[in-house]
């Protein structure tokens, strides 16, 4: 706000700022770098009628990218406001370095890692022959993560921090046998056992069998468990901090509404107030703290997974596979509006400021128009503080498709045809408020009910030629019961028309093109969304939907 006897600000009464500072490219520039490597040694060989094999190697990669553009908070304000910023003229590179200072974000991690594999076969049965495979490995990762100072002190408008240290040993051993019982049925099981930095060891089995019904046909199935360890940016010394806008704050909201309303009613500098009353309370933003958990347990899963296979001719295959998954002791944050929901009973996890100037100013006003005294009780959030918990579970089911079809035109090539889909019958997540699965939140925001990718590809010699159909169906726009905020009736007190009120369907085409006929030459063109459709309009996002067409041209030489 550009205060009044501001240079720039003719009026009686304060004026929000937008301009573009464009004084130098300089203000705008961004490097980035990447370094890595890898180092391995393996030996292999048969012994003792084993077929064994074992690599030892190490694998880093640092990088590093630096850039300028946001602004100083302290630094661009006092330049704004005295005046020492001249609008529209030459300003020094001092002047310009203070108000958008240089950034980084910095990285690297390093990988170790020792395995051992081997297999044989054990007997032989009708099927053929029994196989069994071992294997043992040991991994030491570690991990580190860092920002610049002023993004680390919160100096830097709108960047968040990140600051991440840790490291963790890996031991894992398993095995596997296949049996193929009888000619047209095989079953196989596995065991594998994983032991990861301060976790309890995990072991988790597979089962698994096919059998073919008829050489056209064969039924398949897996029974499994799953398992995954904690990270180092889980439970290690973690220091994450973000913005997060669009909040609707229950405290505020409500008054917050009643100030825009009869703000309305007055002159086009209180309507433009009105917008700002609001945001105050129903759009608001808050900075987002989040703290690692060394006492994470790991994440744990259940499958079954059972289909058919058909292959009726040669060249025509398809599968449908049913799945069932579930997750358990998933690791995460709350959601804000869930620790909203419980800031009086859970002190601590919400700081708040006092009300503001620009609060009682507001409400001054409307009083001024309409005589009512509307008044904020609670000020704006300035931080909401969060860690990594085991707090989640997701269950979820569905169905998998896929097509295959091979079309032979002799000496014109062959043209490859592939149609996948996925069908969601159920999807829910934990509900921690209410400590069960949620509702089915299939087909709402972020869940759509179905998902459809088709693929054709002709080859003839050196020549390739492809092309890619992507298709996402409409999803509501709320993502849960308690988000009212994304309702028919939330979007219309947030003037949204109903026709954003959602999601709407997607559909993507893109292409691909290739030469091979110079010895150890490719060379490559692909074409990202052929038709240039753009985005569907999604009003939960605050950035702007961009996708356009995109070209790429790439060539790819063998020296040896």
């Amino acid at each position: 706000m550009l205060p009044v006897g501001h240079p720039y600000n003719p009026y009686s009464f304060p004026i929000q700022l937008r301009y573009r500072y464009a004084d130098s490219l300089e203000m705008y520039k961004n490097e980035a770098h990447a370094r890595q490597y890898r180092v391995m040694a393996g030996l292999e060989g048969t012994h003792f009628g084993w077929d064994w094999n074992s690599a030892i190697g190490t694998m880093a990669n640092t990088s590093d990218a630096e850039g300028r553009g946001a602004k100083h908070a302290k630094n661009y304000l006092a330049a704004v406001l005295s005046g020492e910023y001249k609008f529209g003229q030459v300003n020094s590179d001092e002047l310009l370095k203070r108000m958008f200072p240089t950034n980084s974000f910095n990285g690297k991690s390093k990988q170790t890692f020792i395995d051992l594999r081997a297999s044989r076969e054990l007997m032989q049965l009708p099927g053929g022959p029994m196989q069994v495979a071992v294997g043992a490995e040991y991994r030491r990762d570690s991990f580190d993560s860092w920002v610049s100072e002023n993004i680390a002190n919160a100096e830097l408008v709108g960047y968040g921090s990140i600051n991440v240290t840790g490291g963790r040993n890996m031991y894992a051993a398993y095995t596997e046998l296949s049996a193929p019982v009888i000619k047209d049925l095989e079953l196989s099981g596995a065991l594998r056992m994983d032991k990861v930095g301060k976790t309890d060891a995990n072991v988790v089995p597979k089962f698994s069998a096919r059998y073919q019904l008829h050489p056209s046909l064969m039924v398949r199935g897996t029974v499994s468990q799953g398992f995954r360890a904690p990270n180092a940016a889980e439970t290690g010394k973690v220091a994450l901090s973000a913005f997060q806008n669009r909040i609707q704050d229950p405290k505020r909201c409500a008054t917050a509404t009643q100030l825009y309303n009869e703000l309305l009613k007055g002159t086009a500098v209180d309507k433009a107030d009105a917008i700002r009353a609001r945001d105050a309370g129903c759009s608001a933003s808050a900075a987002v703290d989040i703290a690692g958990n060394p006492d994470l347990d790991p994440e744990k899963s259940k499958s079954v997974n059972g289909g058919v296979v058909w292959q009726p001719t040669q060249d025509l295959s398809m599968s449908l596979d049913y799945y069932r998954i579930e997750r358990r002791n998933e690791i995460g944050t709350l959601d804000v509006d869930q620790i909203l929901a419980m800031e009086d009973s859970k002190p601590g996890l919400v700081n708040r400021l006092a009300v503001t100037d620009d609060d009682r100013n507001l409400s001054q006003r409307v009083f001024e128009l309409s005589g009512k005294r509307i008044e904020h009780t609670t000020g704006p959030m300035s931080a909401i503080s969060m860690s990594y918990q085991n707090l989640n579970r997701t269950k979820v089911s569905g169905l998998d498709f896929e097509l295959n079809h091979q079309i032979n035109l002799g000496s014109y090539g062959k043209f490859r045809n592939t149609v996948r889909a996925n069908y969601q019958l159920d999807y829910r997540s934990w509900d921690t408020v209410e400590n069960d699965f949620t509702e089915n939140l299939a087909g709402l925001y972020g869940n759509p009910r179905y998902t459809v990718r088709a693929t054709s590809n002709w080859n003839s010699g050196p020549w390739k030629a492809g092309g890619a159909m992507t298709y996402r169906p409409g999803t509501q726009l709320i993502s849960n019961k308690y988000d009212e905020n994304n309702t028919a009736e939330g979007c219309e007190a947030r003037d949204i028309p109903a026709d954003y009120c959602r999601i709407k369907k997607d559909v993507v085409f893109d292409a691909n093109f290739g030469y091979t006929g110079i010895k150890d030459l490719g060379i490559y063109v692909n074409v990202d969304n052929v038709f240039n459709r753009q985005s569907v309009v999604n009003v939960r996002t605050t950035g702007l939907p961009l996708r356009g067409r995109v070209l790429r041209l790439s060539a790819e030489y063998k020296f040896w």
